[in-house]
């Protein structure tokens, strides 16, 4: 069955020869990062090397990368190549294919990133502001020192730790959130999903769930909102001057 959907797959897309796309950009500063993609996982971390290198596993026929600048800006694209009625399937369902940046950690002042599909890997990496818009895919981030950070996601799971920001929003209409170690106001919600934080350090701290539990440990706030309109609310080690909750309905 497996080599018969090969076979498949191999006459719907072409060839399935496996390649290497790579950029090196020599510039040590940008005031902002634009990253779009569709299907293609991507993984930003530093290195100590002061250009910027970009590679992308793909294959022949497969997503090909666009680079642009103008004056402080840079825009990566990842673009799926058309193959007529062969799009029916995309093979690079059926083979992973991943972007990975390498920069100086202080290197960008704003990330912008944008994808359909495909998961979002970020970690040590020191900036003014994060933007992630993600429709489906899972969203890790580790190690971060960010002023103003926004996710937003239709579907999948969300995972920050070791996370120092002035503010951090999370939001996600179908998936798991989970926080840990994060230093900063937390403001996180789910449609259809649960939130599970831990050691949370924050002036201002809220948490909403519509459909799903809200799970809190070791968390400290001057004030921390939460609500649960179907689901649970569970503290533990939780210190804070203004506590302020509200559970419709607990499951």
């Amino acid at each position: 069955m497996k080599g018969a959907l090969s076979h498949v797959l191999d006459n719907l897309t072409g060839s399935r020869e496996r390649k290497v796309v790579s950029e090196t950009i020599a510039i040590s500063s940008i005031k902002k990062f634009h990253v779009v993609s569709k299907e293609v996982d991507i993984r930003i971390f530093p290195h100590d090397n002061p250009e910027i290198d970009i590679v992308l596993q793909t294959y022949e026929d497969g997503p090909d990368l666009a680079i642009s600048s103008e004056g402080e800006s840079i825009e990566i694209t990842v673009r799926n190549q058309e193959h007529g009625n062969r799009s029916i399937l995309s093979i690079h369902r059926y083979l992973s294919c991943r972007l990975t940046i390498k920069l100086p950690r202080e290197c960008v002042e704003q990330w912008n990133i944008q994808t359909t599909s495909g998961n979002v890997e970020i970690e040590k990496i020191v900036a003014e502001r994060l933007k992630i818009s993600s429709r489906s895919g899972d969203l890790k981030l580790r190690d971060l020192l960010i002023a103003n950070v926004n996710i937003k996601g239709t579907s999948g799971d969300m995972n920050c730790e070791y996370i120092k920001s002035d503010k951090i929003s999370v939001s996600a209409s179908s998936g798991n959130i989970t926080l840990s170690e994060v230093y900063g106001d937390v403001e996180g919600g789910v449609t259809s999903g649960n939130i599970r934080a831990m050691a949370i350090r924050g002036t201002e701290v809220s948490f909403q769930a519509t459909s799903g539990n809200v799970k809190l440990h070791d968390i400290q706030a001057e004030k921390l909102v939460c609500s649960a309109t179907s689901g649970s609310i569970l503290g533990e080690n939780v210190h804070v001057g203004l506590l302020r909750t509200k559970l419709t309905l607990e499951t």
